[in-house]
Parts: structure tokens; sequence; C-alpha cells
């Protein structure tokens, strides 16, 4: 595994373990993407350039986890939930 790939893998650990731990005590996730099982602040996704575009909503057809977008809001799915992309990072 070269440099790059190493670094895209520890990163999608970092991210999917953060993940868990938002979703602790969060019940009745199912086997299928869902937009409202939570969310997770842009500051906590260290590179987000690094993330494929989902090529379908529920990210069927794409890497996971990938990022897609709705109305305006910022998803970061995985293979069985979705978490809501909150930008910790604007200020007022």
């Amino acid at each position: 595994m070269n440099g790059k790939r190493a670094a895209i893998a520890i990163l999608g650990a970092e991210v999917a373990m953060a993940a868990s731990f938002a979703l602790a005590g969060i019940a009745g996730l199912s086997g299928h993407a869902q937009a409202d099982t939570g969310t997770i602040n842009l500051s906590e996704i260290h590179r987000i350039d690094l993330y494929p575009v989902c090529a379908e909503e529920d990210g069927s057809g794409s890497e996971l986890p990938c990022i897609w977008t709705n109305d305006g809001n910022a998803w970061l799915t995985f293979a069985d939930h979705s978490l809501l992309i909150v930008d910790d990072t604007v200020t007022s």
C-alpha cells in the first residue's frame, strides 16, 4: 500500500471511529442509509476533500464513506447510515 492510500485508509478509520462514537446510543439504524441518523462537525472531518462524491444518495455505486448533498446540506454516508455535516467552522 503506497503512502497516499495508507493515509486515506487511516483517515477513513478515524472518521468511522468518530462517527461510531457520535452515534453511540442512537437506536433504530437500518441497513439503508438514513438522512436523519445524526450529525458530525466539519472540524471532525480532517480532510473532507479526500472523500469521493456519492453516485447515489444511499452511497450505492460509490466507494464508502462518501459525501453527498441535497437542499444545501452535505452528508457523510456510510454503508448503514448517513451523518449530516454541520459546519462548526463558521463564525458570526
